[in-house]
């Protein structure tokens, strides 16, 4: 798979610590934490460039199976000072996340919504949900632009069916713009 060349790498550590099927009870619950931290950055092109939270905390009480939604803390930013109307392209990936040991959790148990961009410049940004961007997926398209640059909230939406097991779980979320 090819990822454009500028891109933010955001580790993912997903802890499932006690048995889970059903809901939480006074008897039985797990904790799921969700942290992203960069990692890596590659230099993006002159005059474009893509940032993104730094960590997201999913909070805790989760139970599997379970579908539930974690919005970003703070807003993906597109800067575009080219001075071109050559537009640009946002694509996100999310690795599986794989535990110590054991079976890995896919990525098509997530799915990525830009929800509304907002521009500053000329142009149109168009959204579009990813659903299992296990591979690199387009979430936000600029335009008819003229340095036009763009900021978006994403929310994550897990579901996940069945009962993984328990432990520590860590993946990627990958942001680029081309």
């Amino acid at each position: 798979m090819k990822l454009p060349s500028n891109h933010k790498i955001f580790t993912i550590i997903i802890i499932i610590a006690t048995p889970l099927v059903g809901t939480v009870s006074a008897y039985g619950s797990a904790t799921t934490t969700l942290t992203m931290t960069v990692t890596s950055s590659i230099a993006p092109t002159p005059g474009l460039s893509i940032s993104a939270p730094s960590s997201l905390s999913l909070g805790s009480d989760v139970s599997f199976p379970a579908t539930f939604a974690i919005p970003f803390t703070s807003d993906v930013i597109v800067t575009d000072s080219r001075g071109t109307a050559a537009g640009w392209t946002s694509q996100v990936l999310i690795s599986p996340l794989t535990p110590p040991t054991g079976p890995a959790i896919p990525a098509s148990i997530f799915s990525y919504d830009p929800g509304t961009p907002i521009s500053t410049g000329s142009g149109t940004l168009v959204p579009t949900i990813a659903a299992a961007p296990g591979t690199a997926s387009t979430v936000v398209v600029a335009s008819s632009t003229t340095g036009m640059s763009g900021r978006w909230r994403p929310t994550l939406t897990i579901t996940e069916p069945n009962a993984p097991a328990t432990g520590s779980y860590s993946g990627t979320v990958t942001s680029s713009v081309y």
